[in-house]
């Protein structure tokens, strides 16, 4: 009975994180076979720039769905752990032009 009360509980959690029965998807390994990586960092982690490929050059996505795009594909959003890196992906964005929507 307790484990049915906390899975009950988990998918309230869940579902009330995304609204309107959207959900985080799961890998695609199709995809994850398919996926670009554009550069890679000195430490070997691989990138893909969404403004370098023309699937997705204008493409703008909520958070939701950036994240589901690169989840299908066994990557993730952006997460920046060090200042280096920080720097790396600001010095690819003002170099491409990229505009980030920001004001």
């Amino acid at each position: 009975m307790k484990t049915l009360i906390i899975i009950a509980a988990l998918c309230a959690v869940c579902k009330a994180q995304f609204p309107n029965g959207r959900i985080l998807e799961p890998p695609v390994p199709a995809l994850c076979a398919q996926r670009v990586i554009h550069e890679r960092t000195p430490d070997g982690k691989g990138y893909f720039f969404s403004w370098r490929d023309p699937a997705t050059k204008s493409t703008e996505l909520d958070w939701l769905d950036g994240r589901n795009f690169c989840r299908k594909r066994c990557m993730d959003l952006v997460s920046l752990e060090t200042s280096a890196e920080n720097e790396w992906i600001k010095k690819h964005i003002v170099d491409d032009k990229v505009s980030t929507g920001m004001m």
